[in-house]
């Protein structure tokens, strides 16, 4: 299982992406399967709800975006393109157009309810590993296997500027509120903070030890966060790069930070099994989410920051044997477990 998604809109319907060619759609009140998102010839790499949670797409192995009806499962379109691998997928915030990325170096965008092709994005020269639309919708901004992060302007498809933040390759980015600066990751262990308008690095982000896998701004705080493979989270004031303000310790590799959407606090999912809740400010663990008995895998949170997705899988070398997921509530700290 390779990811997840809640719907902002309708935060009671998530999504799992699936190793065996399938995406499903469930309710988390229930634990209900709704339906299977079948179709795929390989994996299911990415999955995600539309703005309204009308829509659902999967994203896969086998170069497709399959869009999907998220409540009946009802296949709306198959969009083609992408020659290789989807690395993955982004809708945009204020409609039914969606970006795919792929390992063929290029990023793609569709009219999802007409299955239309809008833009080919081309530029990079190697995988296209992370990127999305801006908050306001206007930008599109991609990190790739080549050490750039590239500026785009969706209209034209043109590159509007170029970061080149080194070799090593670019693995996660974060863009915030104010579309005015971009926080990128890579697999050497470094974080650049950019700036969109002058397209010049503010500061370079130093001290993990293996590569960053995910990165985030706050919205309530001048805080940043970056999660590496390492096995730690580092918190950094954003006037202050030179030294992390905090290093929060898992016990295995970091594979995703999101920041709670109205407050300082940062959840981190590691492999250690375990999803930690942090006060940014002071570096105090708030509360840890266990019950998981593998790795986690994936996770995401609700609109207002109350639930927890998260995603796990118990596999063997040669065989899926089972997937688990958890909901968590943050506020009344209880949880759903569902194994499937």
């Amino acid at each position: 299982v390779y990811g997840c998604a809640m719907s902002t809109a309708k935060p009671e319907l998530v999504a799992t992406a699936g190793g065996d060619d399938v995406g499903r759609v469930w309710n988390t009140d229930t634990g209900e399967c709704l339906c299977a998102l079948g179709g795929h010839t390989d994996s299911v790499a990415a999955v995600q709800f539309s703005f309204d949670g009308g829509l659902v797409a999967t994203g896969g192995l086998d170069g497709l975006v399959k869009i999907w009806k998220s409540e009946s499962g009802e296949l709306v379109q198959t969009l083609e393109g992408p020659g290789e691998d989807v690395t993955w997928i982004d809708w945009h915030p204020k409609g039914n157009v969606i970006l795919a990325a792929s390992n063929d170096c290029t990023v793609w965008m569709w009219n999802a309810a007409k299955g239309t092709q809008m833009q080919c994005f081309v530029g990079h020269g190697g995988a296209v590993l992370c990127g999305g639309f801006t908050p306001d919708g206007k930008q599109m901004v991609s990190g790739s296997e080549d050490g750039t992060v590239r500026i785009w302007g969706p209209k034209n498809g043109n590159t509007k500027s170029t970061l080149n933040l080194g070799e090593a390759p670019i693995t996660s980015l974060a863009i915030n509120t104010d579309v005015t600066l971009v926080l990128a990751g890579d697999a050497a262990g470094v974080g650049f903070l950019c700036n969109l308008e002058t397209s010049k690095i503010v500061g370079q982000l130093e001290g993990h030890t293996d590569g960053i896998e995910s990165v985030g701004f706050c919205t309530s705080f001048p805080l940043l966060a970056t999660g590496s493979l390492d096995g730690s989270v580092k918190v950094w004031d954003s006037s202050r790069l030179e030294e992390a303000r905090h290093t929060l310790k898992h016990e295995g590799a970091v594979v995703k930070v999101i920041w709670h959407p109205t407050m300082p606090w940062l959840y981190s999912a590691s492999i250690d099994g375990t999803i930690k809740l942090w006060d940014g400010r002071d570096g105090s663990c708030l509360q840890s989410f266990t019950g998981h008995k593998d790795a986690v895998l994936d996770f995401t949170i609700s609109a207002d920051g109350g639930l927890v997705l998260s995603l796990i899988h118990i596999s063997e070398p040669t065989r899926l044997l089972s997937i688990s997921y958890a909901v968590f509530c943050l506020k009344k700290k209880k949880k759903k477990r569902y194994n499937k």
